[in-house]
């Protein structure tokens, strides 16, 4: 995400927990303004702001949240240094009020509008193959422990097996 953001993009990235399906993750790239009568406390202090509206925004998109937490830190990677800001937003007690001050903020900044949707899954442990997939030709295939390399070039010269 860094990798693709400009230093003046804003992009936000919301995702939910495969485990923990009441939580979501929002992750917040924000431009540092480039006027000079901005100091970056004042900075720190718009994104902090912008992060909450960002979190309560996220509660009207994925409604059966309850837990939504949020990272923020600057856009692109030519900044001199670079500073994160984490919060919480307790959703469990939305009210009325809430979703009017976040539809009030969609509306203002355009957060989350129309959001590209991508679904994925990620494990946090390699899939253990079973004995029959694996063998048919598995010196040439990538390594089942997630390290890019064909397997004869990883593993298989440290004798590990992936297969039950």
């Amino acid at each position: 995400m860094l990798e693709t953001t400009l230093d003046t993009q804003r992009r936000i990235k919301v995702l939910t927990s495969n485990i923990h399906k009441d939580t979501c993750y929002v992750l917040l790239l924000f431009p540092i303004p480039k006027s000079p009568s901005y100091t970056y406390d004042d900075y720190r202090g718009m994104r902090s702001i912008f992060m909450e509206g960002t979190a309560i925004v996220t509660k009207l998109k994925h409604p059966n949240a309850k837990n939504i937490i949020g990272f923020a830190t600057e856009s692109g990677l030519h900044n001199n240094g670079r500073s994160e800001d984490a919060m919480y937003l307790d959703a469990s007690q939305w009210t009325e009020e809430m979703e009017k001050s976040a539809k009030k903020f969609q509306d203002e900044f355009g957060v989350l509008v129309n959001p590209t949707e991508y679904r994925s899954k990620m494990t946090e442990y390699p899939d253990v193959v079973s004995k029959e997939e694996f063998l048919k030709n598995p010196r040439n295939k990538p390594c089942p422990c997630g390290s890019g390399k064909k397997y004869k070039k990883c593993c298989e010269l440290k004798g590990r097996k992936f297969y039950q």
